[in-house]
């Protein structure tokens, strides 16, 4: 009987590219879910665990190699082996853009504070690390995408919190596997949980511009986001 895989995205500021593919409209009692990882992060395991939570089914985990042909190679070899669900967890490379330098150059004296988006532009560790320099040198504050962008010096984050969201996807895999839901029927969801990731000392250095942090902080704890504070 032929396959075809249907997917659903789930949005995310930490993890970029989350998907959740029906394999088989057939499911054995305890249906089993493939989740098939671009690298071994701690984001991704703290997902996995809330997917593995909330999901009635088994789940094997694979982690990529870093190869150009190694998704298309693994996703064809799950079609073969019909899984009840497969779950794809992260991009598999990205480049550097030598642009960037440029950029900020032309943007000194201008700006108040910088925010970064989830593209591929910002997904890359020497990006980050130059708009960080800018961010410190120029006494702006920096609104990252993960907590591990604050901790290298950006100046906070508020990101998903991956294990809310492992169990978010969870549910979501439920419904596609044992109530027989179409993926494509489903809207795409809004994170249930976030993180707030605050760096003091950037902070501090963003003089005046700190008080729009601060604010955010405040923000947070109103509505009783966890925090992680760095210094």
């Amino acid at each position: 009987m032929r396959t075809t895989l249907q997917r659903l995205a789930l949005h995310t500021l930490l993890l970029p590219a989350v998907a959740l593919a029906q394999a088989s409209s057939r499911s054995p009692a305890r249906p089993r879910v493939v989740a098939v990882k671009s690298s071994s992060l701690a984001p991704y395991a703290s997902f996995l665990a809330g997917f593995t939570s909330e999901a009635r089914a088994d789940v094997t985990e694979l982690t990529l190699e870093e190869r150009p042909t190694e998704a298309a190679r693994v996703f064809k070899s799950l079609a073969a082996q019909k899984p009840a669900l497969v779950l794809a967890l992260g991009p598999l490379a990205v480049e550097a853009q030598e642009r960037v330098g440029g950029v900020l150059e032309g943007a000194e004296g201008k700006v108040d504070g910088l925010l970064m988006v989830a593209d591929k532009t910002v997904g890359n560790a020497s990006v980050v690390q130059a708009l960080i320099a800018f961010s410190a040198s120029r006494k702006v504050p920096l609104v990252a995408l993960t907590a591990s962008q604050v901790k290298e010096g950006a100046t906070l984050a508020l990101a998903p919190a991956p294990l809310a969201l492992g169990q978010q996807a969870g549910r979501l895999a439920n419904r596609i596997v044992h109530e027989k839901v179409d993926p494509g029927a489903l809207a795409v969801a809004r994170p249930e949980g976030l993180d707030l990731s605050f760096n003091l000392t950037a902070a501090k250095k963003s003089g005046p511009s700190c008080d729009v942090a601060l604010e955010v902080l405040r923000f947070a704890a109103r509505r009783d986001f966890a925090v992680k504070v760095y210094e």
